[in-house]
């Protein structure tokens, strides 16, 4: 990537142009490898040096490409993680709320419930069981016992 700064010169000021290069540790490995063979071998590489560098290469890529496949599985069980503590964090709250419509032995039957699911790891029930909260505080709201 290429910026532009502003420099204060005794003349004014001056546009500077500079080169912002962002890279894996596999890729800032390679640059530095690379740069100083050829700064050694002065551009023209044995063959079996350009080989295994070819071969090293090959290794970053796979590594890259491994760690970015690890951080997405990572970045979905956080996703996941932080999704089933917004839906306990709900239910437990909408059982709360019932309670303060007076539905005390649906509200204790409700927490029986999700004491089971969260028991089981049962993501999917609770999501039912949220909803079946939500109905049961919608009909207390409405002044209905159905």
């Amino acid at each position: 990537m290429i910026i532009e700064y502003p420099v204060q010169t005794a003349l004014g000021v001056k546009p500077v142009l500079a080169e912002v290069q962002i890279r894996t540790l596999a890729m800032n490995f390679w640059a530095t490898i690379e740069h100083s063979l050829n700064y050694k071998f002065k551009e023209s590489l044995p063959e079996l040096i350009r080989v295994r560098l070819q071969k090293a290469a090959e290794a970053a890529f796979q590594l890259d490409e491994e760690m970015s496949s690890i951080h997405e599985e990572i970045v979905a069980a956080q996703k996941l993680f932080e999704d089933s503590s917004n839906l306990v964090s709900k239910v437990l709250t909408d059982i709360q709320e019932l309670y303060f419509y007076h539905r005390v032995r649906e509200a204790a039957q409700f927490q029986l419930n999700f004491n089971e699911l969260w028991e089981k790891e049962d993501i999917l029930g609770l999501k039912v069981l949220s909803l079946q909260i939500i109905d049961a505080i919608n009909r207390a709201k409405a002044g209905r016992s159905d």
